[in-house]
């Protein structure tokens, strides 16, 4: 069951949707951007009041999965970072590298399933020494990847750091909230 620390009336999200539109930047002059200031209003509010009554541990996961729907992140992309993808038999030869475990080599090539990332094993062998710092980092997040890769989505670098290293998923995922939201 959902702890009840975490249910919400449907009032309590009534009055603080009324609370946005009276507090709420107002523009007379052009609707268009008075509703862009009632929903950053809103979405702020909401996420600070949500967040008040979360504990600590889950205060990230509200962070990541609104960031996720505000910037409107590739569902697919989403199911894969958090699964890890499915085993297709996807396995695109022998691992390339010594120093990568077998079982993240086979996580690494269930990538082709995803369309923005289908050349990324192709990538990763032709570029293996390179990927070795990414992968020895104790933050990945902060080096650099290889070749194109240095310029995908954020997303696909969060599923990139999730295959090779599964250790260092929440400081990237904090890095990828912080990035993608506003500084409040």
């Amino acid at each position: 069951g959902i702890d009840p620390m975490y249910q919400y009336s449907l009032q309590w999200f009534i009055d603080l949707f009324q609370k946005g539109l009276r507090d709420s930047e107002p523009d007379p002059e052009d609707r268009d951007q008075r509703i862009e200031n009632i929903k950053d209003y809103f979405t702020y509010s909401l996420y600070k009041n949500v967040c008040r009554s979360l504990f600590e541990t889950h205060k990230l996961l509200i962070s990541f999965i609104m960031v996720s729907r505000m910037t409107e992140a590739d569902p697919a992309e989403l199911r894969f970072m958090l699964t890890g993808g499915v085993d297709l038999e996807a396995n695109k030869g022998d691992n390339p590298a010594p120093w990568l475990p077998d079982i993240t080599w086979k996580m690494l090539c269930r990538t082709t399933q995803l369309p923005a990332m289908a050349q990324f094993v192709d990538d990763f062998k032709k570029d293996v020494d390179k990927w070795r710092p990414v992968y020895d980092a104790p933050l990945p997040h902060e080096v650099t990847m290889p070749g194109a890769w240095a310029e995908c989505g954020p997303l696909q670098k969060l599923i990139i750091y999730r295959l090779l290293r599964p250790d260092k998923l929440v400081p990237a995922i904090f890095q990828y909230v912080t990035d993608q939201q506003d500084s409040r």
